[in-house]
């Protein structure tokens, strides 16, 4: 559910047309209605949870492969954002997902709000006050390196002030 709630918001701001709006909250980017649309593609069989230890896992429902070859126009037309989101996300777990979301949404607030490209120190530090009561606490080399790979990758425009030694 966790990375089902992250590829939401990265497909969001890359601007796939998912109507979806995120906000803040203490596991990341948080979208109130993203739980409706999970409702819909599960009553639709489309998407199906399981119980996978104590998490749950998404798969594709019975209905996916018919939805999909309907959908191919859809597909087709953005295709490179759909590949670029599989990219990002397909070596990553849980927790990672998290942290790239939290990175990417604190530098485009950052940039929102200052109306200027953020240095990676400023995303790093507001990643840090973000995450300052989670259990267990982020650790801030992971945030540094996620913050250089983002902005390597071209997922973040900042401003690359951190110290080489820092990677």
């Amino acid at each position: 559910r966790v990375i089902f709630q992250k590829i939401s918001y990265i497909a969001t701001r890359i601007g796939l047309p998912t109507g979806l709006h995120f906000e803040p909250k203490s596991y990341c980017p948080f979208s109130k209605e993203l739980p409706n649309v999970q409702a819909k593609l599960m009553s639709g069989n489309l998407m199906r949870e399981t119980r996978w230890g104590s998490m749950f896992r998404i798969e594709l429902g019975t209905e996916f492969e018919r939805a999909r070859k309907m959908s191919e126009g859809f597909i087709n037309a953005h295709n490179e954002a759909l590949e670029k989101i599989k990219d990002l996300f397909m070596r990553m777990d849980t927790a990672k997902a998290e942290l790239v979301a939290t990175v990417i949404f604190s530098a485009d607030d950052l940039k929102k709000h200052y109306k200027t490209k953020p240095k990676e120190t400023e995303v790093v530090e507001s990643v840090m006050k973000w995450k300052q009561r989670r259990i267990p606490p982020i650790n801030r080399e992971e945030v540094v390196r996620t913050v250089r790979n983002l902005s390597m990758l071209n997922w973040l425009d900042v401003i690359l002030d951190l110290p080489e030694e820092n990677f």
